[in-house]
């Protein structure tokens, strides 16, 4: 089985968490359990919405 495209996480996530903003590592973990058994390796780096924009702003 091939692992979930980054869409189909997203999806997932807004689905199962009924949330646009996904912040704490510890519910995308229990939200993507099954998905992520059949991942070898993933990093994660959860922001809030403050702290994208501020680093899109540093970016630019």
């Amino acid at each position: 089985m091939e692992p979930p495209t980054a869409e189909e996480l997203r999806l997932r996530l807004q689905e199962r968490l009924q949330a646009e903003h996904v912040v704490i590592n510890s519910l995308v973990n229990e939200a993507l359990k099954e998905e992520l058994s059949r991942i070898h390796a993933l990093e994660q780096r959860t922001l809030t919405p403050e702290q994208w924009e501020e680093e899109r702003g540093s970016l630019a």
